[in-house]
């Protein structure tokens, strides 16, 4: 009670305070508690235009610089372009010069011979010449017979398309027999290809050599070695087997190189067959596949059948079976200065009889490397056996080294020891220098 009577006096006093300064109640409040904010506002409101009229100064600073850096970049855009297009009117000025040098001020119309001789060049076939000279360096004349130096071969190639469907490889050789000692003349392979025959298949027709594994179908020039491999000597013949007849080949439809090939021909061999005196043809198939291993090595592998009569009367037969296995080496990165080949070929004849079958083999393996741009070193070890007697037979190991100056002369410097059929060693010494004249297309890979 007490405390409300105070409360009572206290509102009378103030209302008395108030009335003696003439103002009331809600204009105290409005002075003591409103005043105030308002004054705070208009400082806030003055710190911000501050803050902004700062702000628009860096700006205007900012925009200032980026103008005068764009001036720049402007400028030397112009002066490139300029550049740029000055040496473009010098490039045109020089080949403009190039032009006037090179043709003549007042060119005279070619005559009507000139023309003629022109058109005539265009239907020439590519020619060339490969001379293959060897030296028996420590050669014997009661054992090897004739002369320690012979020019082997010279081959003259004349290669051409016939048209776009076609195309005609021509080898004509000119050899001396060292044995007989007297010069010859024949055509090694003389054959049109065919490429556009039906069901994807190529034809080959005339003389060529047959598709009997690989070191058969190599020209002796193309050869690592001054020579043959023993049983290619002894089962086809000194340099291989050639025939004049029919060829075709397709590509089967694996994910890999495969290819077929079956060849008809005459049966001119004298070693395995009857020399021609059977009348009957020699019948071949291979099949030929190919894989790359890496981006730097492929390989190759092959099977061969070739079978023909080795009688007059074409009772009997003599049936010849091959493999041949090849790798190749050669990093894309040092391609002129690096490789590697090893090429193996294995051969198992059957040859018929009247009174029973001879079966004899015969196998060679050879390696080369490559040292450098220009030399390369090898091995060969060979072993054969003959057609007609499985109970004699030869060996032989050859190490040989290739100095190649260009790709157009070739040395060769070959030790061979040779195991003849009555167990007699010979050892032989060669040298070789192989030469080509004009564009000689490249052989079978």
């Amino acid at each position: 009670m007490h405390r409300f009577i105070i409360l009572i006096l206290l509102c009378f006093l103030f209302h008395f305070i108030f009335l003696c300064h003439g103002i009331t109640y809600a204009q105290f409040i409005d002075q003591k508690f409103l005043t105030t904010p308002s004054t705070s506002v208009k400082k806030n409101e003055k710190v911000k235009a501050g803050h902004s009229a700062g702000n628009s100064i860096k700006v205007e600073s900012k925009t200032e610089d980026l103008k005068s850096e764009i001036e720049k970049l402007k400028k030397r855009v112009e002066e490139l372009e300029q550049k740029l297009k000055e040496q473009e009117e010098k490039k045109k000025q020089e080949e403009e010069q190039k032009v006037q040098m090179e043709t003549p001020a007042t060119p005279e119309p070619a005559s009507p011979v000139i023309k003629a001789a022109a058109s005539r060049t265009i239907f020439n076939p590519e020619t060339s010449v490969v001379g293959d000279f060897n030296w028996l360096i420590n050669h014997d004349k009661v054992r090897d017979g004739g002369n320690p130096f012979n020019m082997k071969e010279v081959e003259l190639a004349l290669q051409s398309y016939i048209d776009p469907f076609s195309r005609a490889d021509i080898f004509l050789s000119f050899s001396r027999d060292q044995a007989e000692r007297e010069h010859k003349f024949e055509i090694e392979e003389a054959y049109a290809t065919l490429f556009k025959l039906p069901f994807n298949i190529q034809g080959k027709i005339g003389k060529f050599k047959m598709e009997f594994g690989k070191a058969n179908t190599m020209h002796s020039h193309t050869l690592e070695t001054a020579d043959f491999p023993l049983m290619t000597q002894n089962f086809l013949g000194t340099e291989g087997i050639s025939t004049t007849g029919v060829s075709l080949s397709t590509l089967l439809p694996f994910s890999f190189s495969s290819e077929l090939i079956l060849q008809a021909g005459n049966e001119e061999n004298n070693l395995s067959f009857s020399g021609g005196n059977s009348a009957r043809p020699l019948y071949l198939a291979r099949w030929n596949n190919y894989w790359d291993i890496s981006d730097d090595a492929n390989i190759s592998l092959g099977i061969s059948y070739l079978s023909g009569f080795n009688d007059t009367g074409g009772s009997f037969l003599t049936k010849i079976m091959g493999g041949d296995f090849i790798l190749r080496w050669k990093p894309l990165k040092e391609s002129l200065y690096k490789s590697f080949l090893w090429r193996t070929e294995y051969l198992r004849s059957v040859r018929e009889a009247s009174l029973d079958s001879s079966i004899s083999h015969g196998y060679y393996s050879i390696a080369q490397y490559q040292l450098n741009r220009n030399f390369y070193i090898g091995g060969r070890y060979d072993y054969s056996e003959f057609p007609n007697n499985n109970k004699a037979y030869e060996t032989g190991a050859s190490l040989f080294t290739n100095y190649y100056p260009t790709e157009f002369m070739r040395y060769e410097l070959q030790y061979s020891q040779i195991q003849d059929p009555f167990r007699n060693f010979i050892p032989q010494w060669w040298f070789r220098m192989v030469y080509i004249l004009g564009p000689h297309g490249a052989h079978k890979f």
